[in-house]
């Protein structure tokens, strides 16, 4: 009985020190895994990041080039027939893009026609006596004003001014920052999972 007994206890300590081993070498390799996973994923993370940021910023300031170009051709003849319907729908019919905050047109210095967008993000008119609207266009985070002149038979009539918002360049790009954090916590949980399993199966 008491050789059994001895020879269980060694037993017993044996594979006590495996198992301690074991976890040791688990806890190791996968801080290791881990480091070297976050550090990789982390400097390709870090370069999509920076590249995609760049690519949606040079599309603004394209669109940005677009629309200031279109409103210098379209508003010459509401602005020299003083129409301002028509210089309505024209506006109307740019700020479809939603990066659009505003656009105000101005005739000899004050305000001809504008639209603007509301905190809810809806269109509303800038109201060229009492100035309705206007105060919206400071809560919004301007990121590029863009003034176009318009002109006719060399004569300036009027400017364009329209200002852009990289409000959803930045949501954008935190959902893509969220969505590289979830991949790398998976692929993390996986590695140490996979090595957890292999080590047991392999060492114990």
């Amino acid at each position: 009985d008491l050789q059994s007994e001895t020879y269980h206890d060694i037993r017993r300590r044996i594979l006590q020190k495996k198992s301690s081993r074991s976890k040791s070498i688990q806890v190791r390799i996968s801080l290791i895994l881990i480091l070297q996973t976050t550090l990789i994923l982390g400097c390709f993370f870090v370069y999509n990041y920076f590249s995609i940021r760049a690519k949606m910023n040079d599309e603004l300031n394209a669109l940005a080039g677009r629309v200031s170009e279109r409103l210098s051709e379209n508003l010459v003849t509401p602005l020299w027939d003083m129409d301002i319907r028509l210089a309505q729908a024209i506006i109307m019919s740019e700020m479809k893009q939603k990066q659009i905050c505003a656009i105000l047109v101005k005739r000899g210095g004050t305000l001809f026609s504008g639209k603007i967008r509301d905190p809810q993000w809806n269109i509303q008119d800038a109201d060229t006596d009492s100035g309705k609207g206007l105060a919206d266009l400071k809560k919004h985070k301007i990121s590029l004003i863009k003034t176009q002149e318009i002109i006719k038979a060399d004569e300036h009539i009027g400017e364009a001014e329209i200002y852009f918002t990289r409000k959803f360049i930045e949501d954008e790009l935190y959902q893509s920052v969220i969505k590289m954090l979830l991949v790398l916590l998976i692929i993390n949980t996986a590695l140490v999972l996979t090595l957890s399993v292999s080590i047991r199966r392999f060492i114990i």
